[in-house]
Order: structure tokens, then sequence, then C-alpha cells
């Protein structure tokens, strides 16, 4: 597992997922971390990952909080 963690951490360290302004929608150019992640997850399938994420203060707080 700890060359699935280095190959996790170098992708994670590296890049940033992004979504749209008060979207759900990912922007195009954090698909490429999220491909690299989802193929280490299918190379090392008893590998779990916690994923988590934040609305920023920009847009509608209730939009926000639902987003998040």
């Amino acid at each position: 597992m700890l060359i699935f963690q280095m190959h996790l951490k170098k992708i994670v360290s590296s890049q940033v997922v992004e979504f749209a302004l008060s979207s759900a929608n990912i922007e195009e150019n954090s698909k490429k971390a999220l491909d690299k992640i989802a193929d280490l997850l299918i190379k090392y399938n008893n590998a779990k990952i916690e994923i988590e994420g934040h609305s920023n203060h920009k847009g509608d707080k209730d939009k926000n909080i639902k987003l998040s």
C-alpha cells in the first residue's frame, strides 16, 4: 500500500480538482487528475480513500451549503 500512497500523494499534491462556480460540475482541467486517481484505484483495487470537499464563500449561502 505504500506505493499506492506515494502515487496518490504525488497526484493530489500537484493537481487541484475544481468545480464551476456555484455548480457541482467539474472543470475540464480537473478531469485529468481524477482519471489518474481512478487508474490508481483500479490498479490497487483493495485501497480505500476518503474524498471531501468544500464550497467557497462566493455566491448564495444556502446553495453553497447544499453543494458542500
